[in-house]
């Protein structure tokens, strides 16, 4: 992933990669424990990672995982513009989708 965007922060890159090493959903106060971050800047930056489809907000919970955006943009060191207007992971029924395409899943 290139930070080539003027919304990105320095902290931002640590708290994807984080969130990548989890395979499902995680909250804030987890992911800050293990970077140098509070759990309040870890939200802040989840929230904006939303507005930008890298990752999925829990409808229920204060918790997050990676997209299949996010994913890409980490694993092939892709610039954010390169898939400007992908779309989120919601179904239109509100539900989410959890596809991995970078094969850290297969046996």
């Amino acid at each position: 992933m290139t930070d080539d965007v003027a919304w990105m922060d320095p902290s931002d890159r640590p708290i994807l990669v984080e969130l990548a090493t989890h395979l499902g959903w995680v909250t804030p106060e987890s992911l800050s424990l293990n970077l140098p971050y509070t759990a309040s800047h870890v939200t802040k930056r989840c929230r904006t990672f939303e507005t930008y489809d890298l990752v999925v907000a829990h409808d229920e919970a204060t918790a997050y995982r990676i997209s299949r955006l996010g994913r890409r943009l980490l694993f092939e060191n892709a610039s954010i513009g390169e898939f400007s207007g992908e779309g989120n992971e919601r179904n239109a029924d509100g539900a989410t989708t959890l596809e991995f395409t970078d094969g850290t899943l297969e046996g």
